[in-house]
């Protein structure tokens, strides 16, 4: 019996011959082994969903996440998750740091700079959506950090984040795609005024990017 690297959630050391890793719950003897943690994104949605399973179990009855959602990307049909509880992000990013790229937020909580530093521990992420989120300028500050970072698509912002927050974006020059959100939040941050203003800046310092 040999030791080997978790392909889920990248525990080392386990046991080749374990049933499953003691930390996320995926599956050992059924996948490939290899000497060291893998790179790239290689792991069957069978493995995905196991490994979710296990953080579900751990928070009850109501799920945190559910896996390749109806809404995600077609370029991430294996790699894509809705999240439903921030609170449990900690876990997430341990169990699906190695292998999640597209992240859906549908949660009723405010998306913090704590939070967001969570998506940057997921190494592989290109992609964020999400449909009602709470923004000030201090998350759109760590999101402005995450330079592999394809796709941001904001629905609507019932947060407190001004122009200059939504600016930072600027930095990200790989973005493809950027959705500057309708305001819908109780006046605490940008107007509609203010918010074409800031699509217009945007699509001047980003040229290459899509901006609606």
């Amino acid at each position: 019996m040999g030791l080997t690297t978790c392909q889920h959630c990248q525990h080392h050391p386990v046991y080749d011959q374990a049933e499953a890793c003691p930390k996320c719950g995926g599956p050992i003897r059924s996948i490939p082994q290899t000497d060291g943690p893998t790179s790239g994104v290689s792991i069957t949605r069978e493995t995905h969903d196991a490994a979710l399973e296990s953080i579900n179990r751990t928070y009850g009855n109501e799920p945190c996440f559910s896996l390749t959602p109806a809404n995600s990307s077609p370029d991430y049909p294996e790699t894509s998750i809705m999240v439903f509880d921030l609170s449990a992000l900690y876990d997430l990013a341990d169990v699906a740091g190695g292998w999640l790229e597209e992240l859906i937020v549908y949660a009723q909580k405010d998306v913090s700079r704590s939070d967001v530093r969570l998506f940057r521990r997921m190494q592989l992420l290109k992609s964020i959506k999400a449909s009602t989120v709470t923004l000030d300028d201090e998350a759109l500050l760590e999101i402005s950090k995450m330079s592999g970072l394809r796709n941001l698509d904001m629905v609507c912002n019932m947060g407190r984040a001004t122009s200059h927050g939504w600016l930072q974006l600027a930095k990200l020059r790989s973005l493809e795609f950027l959705r500057v959100p309708d305001y819908c939040g109780d006046g605490r941050g940008m107007n509609y005024v203010e918010t074409n203003e800031v699509r217009t800046k945007l699509r001047r310092q980003l040229p290459n990017t899509v901006i609606p």
